[in-house]
């Protein structure tokens, strides 16, 4: 996804996302802590990927020759993918 949009990536360092997100709006709820504190979370993010240069150059000019292909193989991949769909899991 970096490499992609040429932004960083970020995730929460906490691995409990929905209960703390829970816990949270409970406090809230509960008016344990006002709208300002919900507001600053309780996560701390962490940078998980930085864009590689080489790498989304690579993707910017692959998706351009997707985007000239595509209309040419829309109505086939189509049908590949129905195909694909009624045929059911492996």
């Amino acid at each position: 996804i970096a490499d992609i949009t040429g932004y960083p990536v970020f995730t929460i360092e906490e691995n409990v996302e929905a209960a703390l997100g829970a816990a949270l709006l409970a406090a809230l709820g509960a008016g344990l802590v006002t709208q300002d504190v919900a507001a600053e979370g309780w996560v701390t993010l962490t940078q998980r990927a930085t864009p590689v240069p080489e790498a989304q150059r690579v993707y910017e000019r692959t998706f351009g020759i997707y985007k000239d292909l595509y209309p040419a193989m829309r109505t086939g991949m189509h049908n590949l993918a129905a195909i694909r769909a009624s045929e059911g899991p492996e």
